[in-house]
């Protein structure tokens, strides 16, 4: 070419060329989209497209710009658009600084006309961070590990970095038969997956949820952490799943658009989004993966009800929380008939630091055995595991050898499981073991009656209790249940824990005359059946399975075994009366209409630590709510 432009056009590749376009295709040569080269042999497109006729050369054309005005240039020199659509005059490229100027004049440039630092020397740019949404009061401190466990390439991964050239991702290819290629096989979580299983059989066999996680969850193949988010799944769904279902039907037609296991898998994602604060589209994928996993089809139903879901929950729980006992019952996930049942019971502010207390996680206690070790011995194994124990205490009662673990990950421990197994230490609530020690008076009695000895675990605190206050188990131990699987339970127990029963017997508590004739007994021990709702937090489907009239069946038939358990106290002997509820009707009231009754009247209150019973509240932190009354026989 010459100086002034005025030589021979240079020729574009063609067919024998190699020049390649802007995306690093070839521009010419057989069977692509561009021109052939136009110094080649042919001027005509390759391809589909039809070839378009061009006009005659202009001859007159200098390569001065448009308007005749300026000096002529070489090809070379041709003047460069800027980003504002104006042409920057000629000369050196400008090269590109990360600070987003031009002009290359801050360094030295390097490699690929970059001007900044090293990538290692830059402070990071702030990522922007979307805030998340509002966790409903006392769900927060539900779970003390992460929400969610991170794993390189999800979605806690390292944000997304804007591609720096500009173009557009390259499309998937078309497939030969022309075809939509298939759509990439997508699943949930495996902690999600799980938990899913986990509620299906809470579901189809009607079981309680602390039992399913133990055999479901904890026997998985999941990592620690997804266990305990899958622990978290499965128990907040359930501890919710009213107010879960409430606010999905909002969302659907009719209650009948999911069947029963696509609602499972809507609930998961409905908890998160309502109490988790998880973000609303990983939680509506989550969702819709997981209802395909039950359902291939129901995908767009879930899709659509989790959409909707996720613009109705902005304003959850309808109300203030403060100050609408209905909006907080909602947003505890409480059904507001019980949430007014208990602050009846114990006060409406008592009652809202129930409610929360009822959605923490349960602190873990431990009772050391006496009949197979010592505190000592045991303090020392829980403190090398990181156990960090604490002596804790109930009601004023301070049981001997109850420890307060710092997490319930020390049971994992192979030391502490070892000592488990072997029954030098059992886990018993500290309201449990403080109910154990009022069984035993200050002088050991000769013969203790047991109604409802359940799985023997108060069984065990007693006789561990008698071994440290008398220096041996009480010689006539009697134990009754209903359930004859209880009674196995028992026996087994027995051998590991060390501890004597002289008889199980398995009959209805009702009728103890006719289980146990003439006998009396120095102390009697009934653990009445009850609500539960002092356990909420271990037993966190008792919230939507029970009903008003489940108290009062439970209240009559706890006042029918109170009056056949009195019937069994030795004169001058001790009835124990526990339960661990907190409704009036079950605890006072019950021991007021007893007092009246024809059974009771040869009985009277006996104080413990100065009053006139034994009540453990249920608060953040602490216990759960026990209570126990001594009545004295004249």
């Amino acid at each position: 070419m010459s100086e002034n432009g005025n030589g021979p056009r240079p020729q574009r590749s063609g067919n024998g060329g190699n020049g390649r376009g802007r995306d690093g295709a070839p521009r010419g040569g057989k069977g692509g989209y561009g021109r052939e080269g136009r110094g080649g042999s042919s001027g005509a497109r390759q391809g589909s497209y039809p070839s378009k006729p061009r006009g005659p050369r202009r001859d007159d054309r200098d390569g001065r710009p448009a308007g005749g005005e300026g000096a002529k240039r070489s090809f070379g020199d041709k003047p460069r658009f800027s980003r504002d659509g104006g042409r920057r005059p000629s000369g050196d490229k400008p090269r590109f600084s990360r600070d987003g100027d031009r002009d290359g004049g801050k360094g030295a440039p390097g490699k690929g006309g970059f001007s900044s630092p090293r990538r290692s020397d830059e402070p990071k740019r702030p990522q922007p961070k979307n805030p998340p949404r509002p966790i409903a009061e006392g769900q927060e401190g539900y779970y003390r590990g992460p929400e969610e466990p991170i794993r390189p390439g999800g979605a806690n991964a390292r944000p997304h970095q804007p591609r720096m050239t500009g173009k557009p991702p390259a499309a998937r290819p078309p497939r030969r038969d022309g075809k939509t290629p298939p759509r990439p096989v997508r699943h949930a979580t495996p902690a999600r997956r799980v938990a899913l299983q986990a509620l299906e059989r809470i579901r189809t066999r009607d079981a309680f949820a602390q039992e399913v996680v133990d055999t479901v969850v904890d026997r998985s193949q999941l990592t620690p952490e997804d266990k305990a988010f899958a622990t978290r799944l499965v128990l907040g769904v359930v501890s919710t799943r009213g107010v879960l279902d409430e606010m999905l039907y909002r969302c659907m037609r009719t209650p009948d658009d999911a069947q029963p296991d696509v609602m499972s898998a809507l609930r998961i994602s409905a908890y998160e989004i309502l109490f988790l604060g998880k973000a609303d589209h990983a939680a509506v994928d989550q969702g819709v993966e997981l209802a395909r996993d039950v359902a291939p089809r129901a995908g767009g139903l879930a899709n659509a009800v989790l959409r909707r879901l996720a613009t109705v929950a902005k304003a959850f729980p309808f109300g203030d929380p403060k100050t609408d006992d209905g909006a907080f019952a909602f947003s505890q996930g409480f059904p507001k008939w019980l949430l007014d049942e208990v602050q009846q019971s114990i006060g409406e502010q008592e009652g809202r630091v129930f409610a929360l207390a009822s959605n923490e996680p349960a602190p873990v206690y431990v009772a050391v055995n006496a009949l197979k070790a010592t505190d000592e011995e045991m303090f020392a194994l829980l403190a090398a595991a990181k156990g960090n124990p604490q002596q804790a205490s109930a009601g004023g009662i301070t049981p001997p050898g109850c420890y307060l673990l710092e997490t319930g990950r020390v049971l994992q421990d192979g030391r502490v499981s070892r000592a488990l197994n072997l029954g030098h230490i059992i886990v018993s609530d500290a309201s449990a073991q403080a109910v154990a020690t009022l069984c035993l008076p200050e002088q050991r009695p000769a013969s203790l009656l047991e109604v409802g000895s359940g799985r023997a675990t108060k069984t065990t605190l007693i006789q561990s209790g008698a071994k440290r206050k008398y220096g041996q188990q009480i010689e006539r131990y009697v134990a009754v249940d209903s359930f004859a699987f209880k009674g196995r339970i028992l026996k087994e127990r027995a051998e590991t824990c060390g501890f004597t029963v002289s008889d199980m017997v398995v009959g209805d508590g009702r009728h103890l005359e006719e289980l146990l004739g003439d006998e009396t007994f120095d102390v009697v021990f009934l653990d009445a059946p009850c609500s539960g709702l002092g356990t909420l937090r271990r037993h966190q489907d008792i919230r939507w399975r029970i009903k008003p009239e489940t108290i009062e069946e439970d209240a009559q038939l706890a006042s029918e075994l109170l009056q056949s358990a009195a019937s069994k106290v030795a004169p001058g002997g001790l009835l124990v009366f526990s339960t661990c509820t907190v409704t009036r009707q079950e605890n006072v009231a019950q021991v007021a209409r007893f007092l009246e009754s024809e059974a009771g009247r040869g009985f009277r209150i006996e104080e413990v630590e100065g009053k006139a019973g034994f009540a453990s509240e249920l608060v953040p932190g602490g216990p759960d709510a026990h209570f126990a009354v001594k009545l004295r026989r004249a």
